[in-house]
């Protein structure tokens, strides 16, 4: 990456920039938000050459963690019987992680187990 990024005030990354700090670090917030905007979620494709039994397994953990994160952030949003703009972000956002998680897992399965 162009270091000089971090040091121009005002210096925009680019989209593909972003998109290959993503790749380089293994997360994917960018895209993520970027699809969140348009109404939509990011899920990665499936590997089928990387892609086991113990893999899956370990997808369904991520899975269940992604659920357990969006039903905490709604049980702390309603502590107080109201959920405020920003609770609701934030609620919107573990639900987003939460779906991808299950569509990533299920695509996933069908790959791993099919004929």
């Amino acid at each position: 990456m162009n270091n000089r990024l971090y040091q121009t005030k005002g210096q925009r990354f680019k989209n593909e920039e972003l998109i290959a700090l993503q790749l380089e670090y293994g997360c994917t917030d960018f895209i993520d938000e970027l699809c969140r905007n348009a109404g939509g979620r990011f899920v990665p494709d499936v590997a089928e050459d990387e892609l086991d039994k113990v893999e899956l397994a370990n997808l369904q953990l991520r899975e269940l963690s992604a659920r357990g994160l969006l039903f905490a952030a709604l049980e702390k949003a309603l502590e107080d019987g109201e959920i405020t703009s920003k609770e609701e972000d934030k609620i919107r956002q573990a639900l987003s992680k939460h779906l991808a998680a299950t569509q990533h897992s299920i695509e996933c399965a069908i790959v791993l187990h099919k004929k």
